[in-house]
């Protein structure tokens, strides 16, 4: 709350000072900023995951800042897919009229949203401030949407000499198909292993 005073007289801009003329109006101005405490933010939250993990560095986060995700693969796992989908809960009322894709019990798409891989286990995305729905239409971000972020993880397959020589513990001279022929990499079948102490076995990986 702010008040002022209606004065009896004045100094104009030459530095006079004079009565208050009968003409004279008041006229009030403002200027606005933003408040922070106030900026809409939106939740950001990890969908179930098996083999692995992801960690977001915010819970919510406002339209334009970066969100960073950590991958965290389980022992012998790496990742296979990353998407972070834009949506809401099936309690809200959702946009438009016709009903978006459904992405599983508790929550209904709007977009995919883009993500950008820093490293093998750092990916990053921006909260937007408009969205093109699984219809094409473009509409300003829905203040319900909420970001859900999946992830898919595969076996990590070890392929390669060091592999087998770690089966075995001895020095290897050489790795062989059973037709013979000595290979470099191995993947899934039988093998036989030439050591320098002279011996062999066959090794099935």
């Amino acid at each position: 709350t702010y008040t002022f005073v209606i004065p009896a007289d004045i100094t104009d801009t030459f530095g006079d000072k004079t009565s208050l003329p009968d003409n004279t109006k008041f006229m009030v101005s403002a200027t606005f900023e933003e408040d922070p405490s106030l900026v809409k933010t939106y939740p950001v939250f990890m969908s179930e995951m098996t083999n692995g993990d992801v960690v977001s560095d915010k819970e919510t986060a406002a339209i334009g800042e970066t969100v960073t995700l950590t991958v965290e693969p389980a022992t012998g796992y790496k990742l296979n897919e990353i998407k972070v989908v834009a949506g809401y809960e099936p309690e809200s009322t959702g946009g438009g009229g016709r009903a978006p894709r459904k992405v599983g019990a508790s929550f209904v798409q709007y977009c995919v949203v883009n993500t950008i891989k820093v490293d093998d286990t750092t990916y990053t995305f921006v909260i937007p401030a408009d969205i093109t729905d699984t219809f094409g239409d473009k509409t300003s971000l829905p203040d319900n949407t909420k970001f859900m972020v999946s992830a898919t993880f595969e076996e990590e397959h070890k392929t390669g000499v060091e592999t087998i020589k770690a089966i075995d513990g001895k020095a290897i001279q050489g790795i062989y198909n059973l037709n013979g022929q000595k290979v470099t990499r191995v993947g899934n079948g039988v093998y036989v292993i030439r050591y320098s102490d002279g011996t062999s076995a066959k090794v099935r990986y």
